[in-house]
């Protein structure tokens, strides 16, 4: 995977320090703010979009006939790391 510039990467951290969904208002201050530059709001949602496609965060889509939300937020440690399955062993089914 590519490495991120520093929008991106403010954008992640941001992301990576707060619990549940974000608020993409607040986001985008604080990015600004960190990185001393601004974009438009379809810019930073088209970099979210970005990140949740690559798996760096996670991203949830509500549809209504033609309206669509998108929710993002940190992906949550036990999302992230996985414990790999000794050799033999199988995952039990319900």
């Amino acid at each position: 995977m590519a490495d991120l510039g520093p929008i991106s990467q403010a954008i992640l951290d941001y992301i990576n320090e707060r619990p549940g969904y974000i608020e993409i208002f607040r986001m985008i201050n604080y990015v600004s703010k960190r990185t001393k530059e601004s974009h438009s709001h379809k810019w930073y949602r088209t970099q979210l979009t970005g990140l949740a496609l690559e798996g760096r965060i996670d991203a949830h889509v509500q549809r209504t006939g033609d309206k669509i939300a998108i929710r993002w937020r940190r992906i949550e440690e036990k999302e992230r790391e996985e414990p790999p399955l000794e050799e033999g062993r199988t995952i039990p089914s319900f």
